[in-house]
């Protein structure tokens, strides 16, 4: 969980520049209608990990169905998707863009949007920021990937609950700082989220390959106390 948390954190700097106007845009609405921003940018939240949520629940079913046939290929196929993220070697924005369906998604997302936003409701935040889920992007196709990899369907929608967690921190410091901070984001974004896609996705090859990789301190107490044969 941690690590789906960690790609939504550093990843969403990526997404600061498709995201943030439109998170922008809810705290500027809220203002001109005299709502809470921090309500407004709460529920914009809450309504975009929903989506999130509720993708991982359909890609981990997915998975517990393919999980035994497929186990070994969807592992490696999400590890080597990370690591290609990881040397820019995907242009997976552009490429996504060009799917069948997904081009008129993206056509219809602004429009819903839009009408959520010139909505009176103190709920309408919400229902914009679930829309604002469904947008085409690349990371959140990259956490839907190691979410496949899992063959669990509580597992896939924990996993992309912890990543739309991640993502709140640079999303909401766009939403009420705007783009001051942008540049900062930028640097971290460069030197720190490929290296972490790297491990991410060599750890769900070793685990496609049933690799032991220890998870406490068992391996260190096993090389302090090398048994001598004589």
């Amino acid at each position: 969980m941690w690590a789906a948390f960690l790609l939504g954190f550093f990843g969403s700097l990526h997404c600061v520049g498709m995201c943030g106007p439109l998170a922008i845009v809810i705290h500027q609405q809220a203002s001109r209608q005299s709502r809470s921003t921090l309500w407004s940018a709460g529920l914009y939240h809450l309504g975009r990990i929903t989506t999130y949520v509720l993708l991982g629940l359909v890609i981990g079913t997915l998975s517990m169905a393919l999980w035994g046939t497929l186990q070994f290929y969807l592992s490696v196929i999400a590890g080597v998707l990370l690591i290609l993220a990881a040397f820019s070697l995907l242009p997976w924005e552009r490429q996504i863009w060009q799917l069948p369906g997904l081009r008129q998604l993206g056509e219809w997302i602004p429009k819903a949007y839009g009408r959520f936003l010139q909505s009176p409701s103190r709920w309408a935040p919400l229902a914009g920021g679930m829309v604002n889920g469904l947008l085409p992007c690349g990371l959140v196709y990259l956490a839907l990937s190691t979410a496949l990899a899992t063959g669990d369907m509580q597992l896939g929608a924990a996993m992309m609950f912890y990543f739309g967690l991640g993502t709140i921190p640079a999303l909401a410091a766009t939403q009420f700082a705007g783009w001051k901070i942008k540049g900062r984001f930028a640097l971290v974004r460069k030197y720190v989220l490929p290296p972490f896609l790297i491990l991410t996705g060599v750890f769900l090859i070793l685990r496609a390959f049933a690799v032991p990789i220890p998870v406490d301190l068992r391996l260190l107490h096993e090389m302090t106390n090398i048994p001598m044969c004589h």
